[in-house]
């Protein structure tokens, strides 16, 4: 299965994580977020591409690009969660 960002980034605009469309970004907001999730992907044989292993490198990126700490990253656990579903769909 091939993951393109766009099926990505329509995941994660779905969710609005951090609630920047919602406050008037454009709707590209999540694309550098949704490139690097399908990059890391990329790496990741598809037999183990497990939702554990999605959610963990959504949150990865997460952590990475908006510097939220533990405490954070749990609260968006549930959001990680649904869209790494929709990635796997």
């Amino acid at each position: 299965m091939t993951l393109h960002p766009a099926r990505i980034r329509h995941a994660l605009n779905d969710e609005d994580p951090e609630n920047l469309l919602k406050l008037g970004a454009p709707d590209d907001e999540y694309q550098t977020e949704a490139d690097m999730i399908a990059n890391l992907l990329a790496n990741v044989p598809p037999a183990d591409r497990t939702l554990e292993r999605v959610v963990a490198i959504i949150a990865g990126v997460w952590r990475h690009m908006f510097a939220l700490s533990p405490e954070a990253l749990k609260v968006r656990g549930s959001m990680f969660q649904r869209v790494a579903e929709r990635i796997l769909r």
